[in-house]
């Protein structure tokens, strides 16, 4: 399973992410681990850390954030899942510290997030030595024992898939976009480009502006909506590669002025309105199966932990009761007879674990089979409608370009363009 680990501070926001129900089908808190609050508070256990991250100031990341994905198409039971927490804990010399596990479905796909304390018993960080390194070996070697097939990264680094951060994927979901599939093109359009002037051919098609930013010499990226994103983190190069390639950024336009662009043209903001419209109404009967699935799939599961637990008490009594009391109990103490009882229920109890969980993965293995129907359709009709997004956006700075405002215009023209502008992109994108 892919692994990826980082340092953070924002222990609320993290809790809030991870018990995100909007964007996540099924969010579980499967494990509080050294924390004094339980009964799943995970923001209460982050609320824990905080406090003890002031004791020591110095300390501006006091968590290790780290999710796991498995290939789509697998079943992973929660001890596999466990298996790897472990193991990745051991290499990020964080046993014993305060830990917590969360389950996501999202998309019909199962991944999990954990969430460690940094800080030790005396209130220091402990620090993490190559935990990417250490993190891209053993998610190497989780996919050789499980018989998965490697991605195209693990055989070849050259060929690592594209990643992108919470910013990227935020921002491309507020603009319709699929965030992957902007940073690739973005970055096909760097390798393809030799120079400012190839570069910014190709950032035309993808739909942005290159602009200059406050700082000397740093180039950033303005969107069809105005959105500005700097241009070395998003293509993750050396400024050095990107001076050699695209010289000088003085002689472009400033940030405003390019925001100036496009934030004057209301027919933009119009047709997204309108194709996100049309595209919803699309997507509404396919949502509203799935929203059904999923709200029966989470009766189901209440359903089954609540027998669990039913089952654990019941269990637990009967053991209890063949336990003897007074003089037979003591007899019974002193031959050694109450310790092998006990021995023998421990192990019962354990059974009785392992048996709850087996069938708690086969629960969550049917849902996902479930689910699996509703995903290709929905996941055909979003890649299109971004398709649409993006060609809308595409022409919008193709229409800049045409009109020839490489440069900030004055306010006595404004309106002029602005008829032209709306004019070229009404014909282009009817809708």
């Amino acid at each position: 399973m892919i692994i990826k680990v980082s340092q953070r501070s924002g222990a609320i926001n993290l809790a809030n992410h991870l018990l995100n129900t909007e964007d996540n089908e099924h969010a579980t808190v499967h494990e509080l681990r050294g924390f004094m609050v339980q009964d799943g508070d995970l923001k209460g256990a982050m609320k824990e850390i905080n406090r003890q991250a002031k004791v020591n100031k110095r300390i501006k990341t006091p968590l290790v954030s780290m999710s796991l994905n498995p290939p789509k198409k697998e079943n992973v039971s929660i001890a596999d899942f466990e298996d790897a927490i472990n193991r990745a804990e051991v290499k990020l010399r964080l046993q014993d510290q305060q830990r917590g596990i969360v389950f996501h479905e999202k998309n019909g796909r199962r991944h999990a997030h954990v969430v460690w304390s940094r800080i030790d018993e005396n209130f220091k960080a402990i620090k993490l030595n190559f935990p990417k390194k250490e993190m891209f070996a053993l998610s190497k070697a989780l996919f050789e024992e499980h018989g998965w097939e490697l991605p195209k990264g693990f055989q070849n680094k050259k060929d690592k898939q594209v990643d992108y951060n919470l910013t990227e994927h935020q921002q491309a979901k507020r603009n319709k976009l699929n965030a992957k599939e902007v940073k690739t093109r973005l970055i096909a359009g760097w390798k393809g480009s030799s120079d400012l002037s190839g570069f910014k051919q190709a950032l035309t098609k993808e739909g942005y502006i290159l602009a200059k930013g406050d700082k000397k010499n740093v180039f950033v990226l303005v969107d069809a909506n105005g959105e500005i994103t700097g241009l070395r983190r998003t293509l993750s190069v050396k400024a050095k590669d990107i001076t050699d390639k695209l010289g000088d950024s003085q002689n472009l336009q400033t940030v405003e002025g390019a925001k100036t662009l496009i934030t004057e043209q209301k027919v933009l903001l119009q047709k997204q309105r309108q194709l996100s419209q049309r595209n919803a109404v699309q997507l509404q009967p396919h949502q509203t199966r799935i929203d059904e699935l999923i709200i029966t799939q989470k009766m189901e599961r209440a359903k089954q932990l609540a027998f669990h637990e039913q089952r654990l008490l019941e269990e637990r009594q009967f053991r209890q009761a063949q336990y003897q009391k007074g003089l037979k109990g003591l007899f019974s103490f002193v031959t050694g007879r109450t310790h092998k009882l006990r021995q023998k229920h421990k192990a019962e109890y354990q059974e009785s674990l392992a048996r709850d969980r087996t069938e708690k993965d086969e629960l969550i293995a049917k849902h996902r089979v479930d689910r699996e129907p509703h995903q290709e359709p929905l996941e055909a009709l979003q890649a299109q409608h971004q398709a649409q997004m993006h060609m809308l956006n595409v022409g919008f700075i193709q229409s800049i370009e045409k009109l020839g405002l490489s440069h900030v215009f004055q306010p006595e023209i404004k309106q002029e363009i602005s008829k032209n502008m709306n004019r070229e992109i009404t014909q282009e994108f009817e809708l």
